[in-house]
């Protein structure tokens, strides 16, 4: 009987849930923004500035980025180079903390549409608290 009720409730609680917005959803107390961004003259060169902010209220202790240069061709996306990850460590205090880094691809010889692909992630220890990834605009 126990199963039964838990059965009916579930959908009941569950549906409202799933119907509101993601952000409403998503961790809190942590920002992920698009600092900068724009196509450096003289070809298809991305730029973009990103960074990831975890409030002193958040458990995090570690912040990383990681981001990778892709072209376009045939309608699909391509990794061509990955940079080395960006961290920063800290210990808990009470105070935000942020990881903040800039990215560029210069190639003027190149003809196909560049963008740049970062995945920004807080952790605590080795769990993963909270992630996104953001992309450049295609240039």
């Amino acid at each position: 009987m126990k199963k039964r009720v838990a059965l009916i409730w579930a959908p009941l609680v569950m549906g409202p849930a799933l119907m509101l917005p993601t952000s409403t959803l998503a961790a809190t107390g942590y920002t992920f923004t698009i600092v900068n961004q724009h196509c450096l003259s003289g070809g298809h060169n991305p730029y973009i500035e990103v960074r990831l902010t975890a409030a002193g209220s958040t458990p995090a202790n570690k912040l990383t980025i990681k981001s990778t240069s892709q072209y376009l061709s045939g309608g699909t996306w391509h990794n061509f180079y990955k940079w080395k990850t960006n961290t920063v460590k800290f210990t808990p205090n009470g105070q935000a903390h942020s990881i903040d880094y800039s990215y560029d691809h210069v190639n003027n010889s190149d003809s196909r549409k560049w963008r740049i692909v970062s995945a920004l992630k807080a952790y605590q220890g080795k769990h993963v608290l909270a992630s996104k990834t953001l992309t450049s605009k295609a240039c």
